[in-house]
């Protein structure tokens, strides 16, 4: 409780017989801070602890009403099993000799949100939200209890300042709490042909005197909303009777037609409408419930929904090549064509020099580190293939005419190509085979064939390394993550989880692509529920 809590007002504190009064030699009164539903709230000082508490002494001429005394002690045993922290804590309660009830509370510094709202008018929305989640979450706890609040109001809602929250909720006054579930042996505590609740906040089924259960705060909290939104209740009438029945056969008007000049969300339009609803069947059935509709849309008012981080950007480092290696290096870096490949050609004279390759055009050259990414080897076949046949043809040149300086002729066996409707790999080709001789050592050189050709190839991040049939060079250990495209036929794919040997044959057949169908709708997905954070 709070000095500045109640809008009732006190008599002087001279005319009071309390104050300085030390009630059961533990709670010394100090000053009258408010009019409590049941009584008058005391600031007291508690010994030995030196501890400031609220002291809520039941009020006199009520002698004549055995129930008011157990709807206090109702309240005092209720409250004390309410642990949460947006519910006031409970430290005692008790009877004094002379016949005086008390209850000793935390004493809240703070003021209520009636106060608020009187000074401030309608608040922002997030922060309606944000009042409404913590007060959601305090009798949560009270249902799951078995706990109805049945006196929701401003009054009874404490806004207080902790750290960096300047609206930190405690719940006050379970004084007309019933229980909804489980044995109650006092059963319904009232007097005889009345209700009990607020008029401005009372749910239609209590204004019906009928049995109540947690719904009924929950049309309660709506009106919250409604107020906290727009700064007035939705039913105003000059008899408390008179509101009751607009509760009961009329319907609110809109938020956002009431008050356009506030731009509320439609969909907090839509939460708030739906806790007052006349029948209890239509409204949200559960605080859990209540609370995850409340958390999208502060999602979304806050721009948090749906939000991702974006990828990198790209940069030219990003896209630089790794610097080439010298020839003794392992082969798992770009190297330039003279490098990979050296050019031999012979002399008028019968002799052989060494002639470096023409200049490598710069789309080449960008072609080539795409093609290094993947193979760590160099040039790629399909992008500068006339460098390949140049080298290539002065390679086999050069080899015939030292076959033809040392006397030795060789026939050239020609290579066997199987197509089958797998992918079948051929390891261990005849090493003198010079059309598969890799370009050094620690490469292994992948032959790619299909039925039918022409099947471009690709590497595992979709770029086109070629055609088939074409020669793929990739350092030995490396993993070998392919796939072959061909229009009207499924893609191939080629993997192997690591290379090994000078050369390996990969022959594949393609099958025809079937016939599109048209695809069906994904199923509709029904929500699970909502798990909120525990506070």
């Amino acid at each position: 409780m709070s000095a500045s809590a109640s809008p009732h007002p006190s008599p002087p504190a001279e005319a009071d017989p309390l104050i300085g009064r030390t009630i059961n030699d533990r709670y010394r009164i100090v000053e009258a801070i408010g009019q409590g539903g049941m009584g008058r709230v005391y600031k007291a000082l508690q010994s030995p602890l030196d501890r400031v508490v609220a002291l809520k002494i039941l009020g006199a001429g009520h002698d004549r009403d055995p129930n008011f005394y157990k709807r206090f002690f109702l309240e005092a045993s209720v409250t004390a099993r309410l642990t949460h922290p947006n519910t006031i804590t409970l430290y005692d309660y008790g009877r004094t000799e002379d016949g005086i009830f008390f209850i000793a509370m935390e004493f809240l510094d703070g003021r209520t949100l009636s106060q608020a709202m009187q000074q401030e008018g309608p608040l922002a929305q997030e922060r309606v939200i944000h009042v409404a989640q913590q007060i959601c979450r305090s009798l949560r706890e009270a249902h799951a209890l078995g706990i109805i609040h049945r006196d929701l109001k401003p009054a009874n809602v404490m806004l207080l300042r902790q750290h960096d929250d300047h609206d930190f909720v405690k719940v006050l006054d379970f004084g007309l709490v019933k229980f909804f579930h489980g044995d109650n042996p006092d059963g319904e505590i009232t007097n005889a042909g009345t209700f009990m609740g607020s008029p401005h906040y009372i749910a239609p089924e209590q204004a019906r005197n009928q049995s109540p259960d947690q719904r009924c705060d929950l049309y309660s909290l709506g009106v919250l909303l409604y107020q906290m939104l727009t700064g007035k209740v939705p039913f105003t009438a000059v008899s408390p009777v008179d509101i009751i029945l607009k509760h009961l056969h009329e319907a609110p008007v809109p938020p956002r037609q009431l008050r356009p000049d506030l731009a509320i969300d439609a969909q907090l339009e839509a939460i708030v409408l739906r806790c007052m609803a006349k029948e209890r069947a239509d409204r949200f059935q559960s605080m859990d419930e209540l609370l995850g509709s409340l958390k999208l849309v502060r999602q979304q008012l806050s721009g948090a929904a749906g939000a991702f981080s974006a990828p990198p950007p790209v940069t030219p480092d990003s896209l630089r090549p790794v610097a080439a290696r010298t020839p003794s290096a392992p082969l798992d870096s770009p190297r330039t064509p003279a490098e990979a490949l050296p050019s031999v050609t012979t002399t008028s004279e019968g002799g052989s020099r060494a002639v470096r390759p023409p200049p490598v055009p710069a789309d080449a050259l960008e072609e080539r580190a795409r093609w290094h990414r993947f193979t760590g080897m160099g040039d790629p076949p399909s992008s500068i293939r006339s460098i390949w046949l140049t080298t290539g043809a002065a390679v086999l040149a050069a080899a015939a005419l030292a076959v033809w300086m040392g006397g030795a002729r060789r026939q050239r066996p020609k290579p066997t190509v199987t197509v089958e409707h797998t992918a079948r790999v051929v390891v261990g080709a005849p090493p003198s085979h010079p059309a598969y001789q890799p370009a050094s050592a620690g490469v292994t050189l992948v032959t790619l064939t299909s039925a039918p050709t022409g099947a471009e190839v690709n590497d595992a991040d979709g770029r086109a390394l070629g055609h088939t049939p074409m020669d793929l060079p990739v350092s030995a250990g490396r993993p070998l993550q392919l796939v072959l495209k061909l229009d009207g036929y499924k893609p191939f794919p080629v993997l192997r989880r690591s290379l090994s040997g000078d050369r390996i044959e990969i022959a594949a057949t393609l099958k025809k692509e079937p016939s599109k169908v048209e695809p069906q709708p994904p199923p509709v997905r029904r929500s699970v529920g909502y798990r909120d954070d525990p506070y």
